[in-house]
């Protein structure tokens, strides 16, 4: 069952132009125990920003453990050239104990690892992930939420939510944790319509194409559109920002832009950064 689910899981990051390196022997790696999953937890690795294949430094660790903790350590990880790494199929000593603040629909349970895959993301924690491996991650989390979750993405948590032991992963800055409402609000519409998106509010100007490669937002003037989908002087502003159902409320019309368009929006009269 453990190797069925992350083929399906690789399909699909591989569907979504993630490439997915594979570390010899993960289809055979685990911590000995059955899995059970239904869904997925974040994770920094607290090191440098790197590739985890064997033989490197963090897939060694994550392969093999540490002294106070045997691996694998992991289910995948984050590179930060915007691919992943299979390091296990079987469960990983990555979750502990759950039952912290915010678990959503997932247990309460002693023995956590058999029941989500885990994702470290390869970087140091203190400072925010790349872009690749946050736009990875969120695919990672569409792809294991479809497949072990039912689709639900609130099955998707940061092992600070669930932690009991003062996790704080995936962080952007010293004990600073992401936002996971909004990193959840992006996994939510990867791969969605521009007619989905557009039924959440009626006033809303998307570019077309997958979401999933879009990560930021230009707010609009409420009583301005743009023609033929490219900017005009009716924009506001821009921020980067994970596009989902919460921006979407708060903003109103919004057009989701490439990160490549930024340098162009910048420019259009009338724009503020």
């Amino acid at each position: 069952m453990s190797v069925a689910v992350c083929l399906e899981v690789n399909a699909r990051l591989r569907a979504a132009g993630i490439v997915v390196r594979e570390a010899s022997g993960w289809r055979d790696r685990g911590n000995g125990q059955t899995s059970s999953y239904e869904g997925g937890l974040i994770h920094h690795t607290a090191t440098g920003f790197g590739i985890a294949m064997p033989g490197t430094g963090v897939g060694n660790l994550l392969i093999n453990g540490r002294p106070d903790l045997r691996g694998p350590l992991s289910n995948y990880a984050g590179n930060d050239d915007g691919s992943v790494t299979i390091i296990a199929a079987h469960p990983a000593n990555h979750a502990g104990e759950s039952g912290g603040r915010s678990m959503g629909p997932l247990p309460v349970t002693k023995n956590f690892n058999r029941r989500v895959l885990g994702l470290e993301v390869v970087y140091p924690g203190t400072v925010p992930m790349l872009g690749v491996q946050h736009r990875t991650a969120v695919i990672w989390g569409r792809a294991v939420a479809d497949v072990v979750g039912r689709g639900d993405v609130e099955r998707i948590r940061a092992h600070a939510e669930t932690s009991v032991t003062g996790k704080w992963d995936p962080g952007f800055a010293p004990e600073k944790t992401y936002n996971m409402t909004e990193f959840r609000d992006a996994v939510r519409v990867v791969g969605t319509t521009v007619e989905e998106i557009e039924d959440m509010a009626s006033n809303v100007v998307l570019m077309r194409g997958d979401l999933s490669a879009h990560t930021y937002a230009v707010k609009l003037d409420p009583e301005l559109r743009t023609a033929e989908d490219e900017p005009t002087s009716a924009l506001r502003c821009y921020i980067p920002a994970p596009i989902g159902p919460a921006l979407i409320k708060a903003w109103g019309p919004v057009l989701v832009v490439p990160q490549a368009s930024l340098d162009a929006i910048a420019k259009v009269p009338g724009s503020e950064q």
